[in-house]
């Protein structure tokens, strides 16, 4: 967790980069929306990484590995659909699809596929085929449970 939240900070590094993004989404409170779950993010990251003795032996570390899992696939969801919706040429059945791909990464908490999901996103001007699109986003997860939920969505 700690890996992808670093490569998203890396991303947006400074004040320029985060206005490129708000730009993008024509959302100019975007970091507004998303610092209380950002900062949730970094303190429970924070805490598993820390050179604690008390950490070291392995206090509960569930509680911190769910907030982080819990804030952080949500802001990628979010991110990722708003990012999504922008792109032209999209119909109802495309988001509803992608709506449906997104969401059910959302609840399995697969912060790894809508981590790829964002990056793909964030990388792209425009997307040419849709229905490629939407079959690389379904086969991204490699967390069985969502496998099994996206392949019962999409027979």
């Amino acid at each position: 967790m700690g890996i992808i939240y670093s490569a998203f900070r890396k991303l947006f590094p400074g004040k320029t980069e985060e206005v490129k993004l708000e730009k993008r989404l024509m959302n100019e409170k975007i970091w507004e929306e998303i610092s209380e779950d950002l900062e949730k993010v970094k303190r429970n990251i924070a805490v598993l990484s820390s050179n604690d003795a008390s950490m070291k032996k392995n206090v509960n570390k569930f509680p911190f590995l769910k907030e982080v899992t819990e804030h952080f696939s949500q802001v990628l969801y979010d991110l990722s659909m708003q990012m999504y919706i922008l792109f032209e040429g999209l119909d109802g059945r495309s988001i509803a699809n992608m709506t449906n791909i997104l969401s059910t990464y959302n609840e399995f908490r697969d912060c790894a596929s809508l981590w790829a999901a964002f990056s793909h996103y964030n990388s792209k001007t425009s997307l040419k085929n849709l229905s490629v699109n939407e079959k690389i986003m379904i086969e991204l997860t490699k967390e069985p449970r969502c496998k099994a939920r996206l392949k019962e969505l999409f027979k």
